[in-house]
């Protein structure tokens, strides 16, 4: 049913964090943290606006969108860890670990603020406009990841723990 569908998605979040991170060790950090971030923020921006298709279309709509969200995880907490100094390792990840708990904590207030300015949520447009929201502020990502894109391209990463 549900329950289990949304479930199979949920396990989407360790692969795609552990895909992300092996990809970024091929590819290069900066690429698939702009990949993650752009795809998800894409994606974002239009789910709100899919509710008309087909059950299996947003299924398939939903598991994408949630990979492309998980895969810049490992990427970006590997590429915290690496590039930290040694001996403020746990006071960066502690930043680091706060700023994604502060996201997750506003980004719900936002959406339900579009969400209610926007009509409420019995309008489509409405809920195209919460989605907006979200996939907005997560483009934001795309320019500093961009920016390390172009430091990589330049110099190899510093690699090590």
């Amino acid at each position: 049913g549900v329950a289990l569908t949304a479930a199979l998605i949920l396990l989407l979040g360790p692969i795609a964090s552990v895909s992300g991170n092996e990809l970024a060790l091929r590819i290069g950090r900066g690429r698939i943290l702009t990949y993650g971030a752009a795809g998800s923020a894409t994606l974002s921006m239009i789910f709100g606006f899919t509710a008309g298709l087909p059950w299996i279309g947003l299924l398939v709509f939903a598991v994408v969108h949630m990979y492309l969200i998980g895969i810049d995880a490992g990427a970006l907490t590997a590429g915290v860890v690496t590039s930290a100094e040694p001996e403020h390792r746990g006071s960066t990840m502690a930043l680091y670990s706060m700023l994604g708990f502060s996201s997750g904590f506003f980004s719900p207030a936002i959406f339900g603020a579009v969400l209610d300015l926007a009509g409420g949520r019995g309008t489509g447009m409405a809920w195209g406009l919460a989605f907006m929201s979200l996939g907005a502020v997560a483009m934001l990502g795309v320019i500093p990841a961009r920016v390390l894109a172009r430091r990589e391209a330049k110099s190899p990463p510093r690699s090590g723990l």
